[in-house]
């Protein structure tokens, strides 16, 4: 996961058509470079206009521009009204504020933070819930399912950085700048794996900013 840049004036047809009208799907899948703002995912025809703050827990909010998002079908049916209270996808620089990680071994993705704040700790779990399963250790189809496109597209960025390592050259270093541009999926963790490795940092830092501009 992380930032979420959002246009700050909303559709005009969300005052007069409400979230579910096209122009507002149309805009926020574009803010957020058609993927879901938890999971990073690449949407198609699998998303949903997500109320941050849900229906149930505040119907007041429900057209508000600032609540509304997309999230895929996965996502948002874990999220449901149980997380209510995390963070606004736009408000912090997420993929400084949470680690993420990925551990082949126990097939297991590892989120931490040294923030002292009840929203970001909410989101890591939520997030460990989303790629670890509602019972670690214990997937159900779906969430193998996910996991199998998570750690597909990763071990695929790995090995192109690798090939990079190997290679030094501006094909190798091309495709390592593709997996990280804004419209890739799963940043949040390519971020952090190259964030510590001090020669890779230096080498793509520039082009792990975008959302920050």
């Amino acid at each position: 996961m992380i930032r979420v840049n959002k246009r700050h004036e909303a559709p005009q047809t969300l005052e007069s058509h409400g979230y579910n009208h096209d122009d507002v799907k149309r805009s926020l899948l574009e803010d957020q470079h058609e993927k879901c703002y938890l999971c990073e995912r690449k949407l198609t025809t699998d998303y949903q206009v997500e109320h941050l703050v849900s229906q149930k827990g505040d119907e007041e909010k429900i057209n508000e521009w600032g609540n509304l998002f997309v999230a895929c079908n996965y996502c948002n049916d874990r999220k449901k009204n149980n997380y209510d209270d995390i963070p606004l996808p736009d408000s912090m620089d997420f993929e400084d504020v949470i680690q993420q990680g990925c551990d082949m071994e126990s097939k297991s993705a590892v989120f931490t933070t040294s923030e002292d704040n009840e929203k970001v700790k909410k989101l890591v779990t939520l997030l460990e819930k989303l790629y670890n399963g509602k019972i670690p250790g214990k997937r159900n189809l779906m969430e193998e399912r996910f996991w199998n496109i998570f750690v597909e597209n990763y071990a695929g960025f790995l090995a192109r950085l690798h090939a990079y390592i190997d290679n030094r050259d501006s094909n190798t270093y091309q495709l390592v700048v593709d997996d990280l541009s804004q419209n890739a999926s799963f940043l949040g963790f390519k971020y952090n794996f190259i964030k510590h490795n001090t020669d890779l940092f230096e080498t793509f830092r520039d082009k792990m900013k975008w959302n920050k501009e």
